[in-house]
């Protein structure tokens, strides 16, 4: 879809500027708030669409703020757009932004680890909020809610990622921008395992460090598709760059290049890891790596 790029951008540039100065570092931290710059958001999209099987005819962003990766998708030319977040004047920005760009969105104020959409989406994409949960009656709700959480610190992210998988439809796709930390954390283990069990891995591609204000925080598209689904190769990557050289399929059929397989730990092997960002599994999954 064509549309008012630089204005559209530019408008939801302004207003996270001027949120996160609002907000100042300390706030924005506690919020968890890492706004997406265009380019990320463009570049989550293009991997969900290759790498996932699925074609959206719905598409919801549940951490929407001022519309960035509903933008993105606008962009792409997707439609059934709907978007959520606690912030109702980040969601006027996102509608003004959209509509520059001849596009619209159903916008609904409401908390998504909580609300539910009238109809599960074919697609989620969003960047959900980082950090820590800090406050015991916010950590105790969220434990009830999701048990893999527990065994540490909570991450808002994760608590995200979970949330998704249950708001999409079955076979539908999930496309988010998180922390690397998910795949190698001790404390993210059973996180890893509820992933695995509820979702095959379409790709997981490290996209660098991309936020000015969190320059040590290395982010990865994770694309998954929800269960029940076909067995499937996940591609790996690192930018552009397929990072996994090919490997076998299940039941003998030869991986495309820059494919590799994630899985849960086998019985009588340990948990592979990659030297290189973006292809291991961590402690509860499997990456499988053709040998040179």
């Amino acid at each position: 879809m064509a549309c008012a790029r630089l204005s559209a951008d530019a408008l939801i540039e302004q207003f996270e500027r001027e949120k996160s100065r609002a907000l100042g570092n300390a706030g924005r931290r506690e919020a968890g708030l890492y706004y997406t710059p265009r380019s990320i958001a463009d570049a989550v999209v293009e991997i969900a669409l290759r790498h996932s099987r699925v074609r959206p005819k719905s598409v919801l962003d549940p951490c929407a703020g001022a519309g960035a990766f509903l933008l993105a998708a606008a962009r792409a030319d997707l439609g059934g757009l709907t978007g959520t977040d606690l912030d109702p004047q980040a969601l006027r920005v996102a509608t003004r932004a959209l509509k520059l760009c001849g596009a619209r969105a159903t916008m609904t104020v409401a908390d998504a680890l909580r609300w539910t959409p009238p109809a599960a989406p074919d697609l989620i994409l969003s960047n959900p909020p980082y950090g820590h949960v800090g406050g015991s009656a916010e950590r105790a709700e969220l434990l009830r809610q999701f048990p893999a959480l527990g065994g540490g610190e909570i991450d808002r992210y994760a608590a995200f990622l979970l949330r998704a998988l249950e708001l999409v439809r079955p076979g539908g796709a999930v496309a988010l921008l998180i922390p690397d930390t998910w795949m190698f954390l001790a404390r993210a283990g059973a996180l890893r395992q509820a992933v695995l069990s509820q979702a095959e891995v379409a790709a997981i591609v490290d996209l660098g460090k991309p936020f000015a204000s969190a320059k040590d925080t290395r982010v990865h598209a994770v694309v998954l598709e929800r269960k029940p689904a076909p067995p499937r190769l996940a591609y790996v990557g690192r930018g552009s760059v397929a990072r996994a050289l090919p490997t076998m399929a299940p039941g003998g059929e030869d991986a495309p290049r820059g494919a590799g397989v994630i899985g849960r730990d086998r019985p009588d092997r340990r948990a592979q890891r990659s030297s290189q960002p973006g292809c291991s599994c961590g402690h509860s999954g499997t990456f499988d790596r053709a040998r040179d």
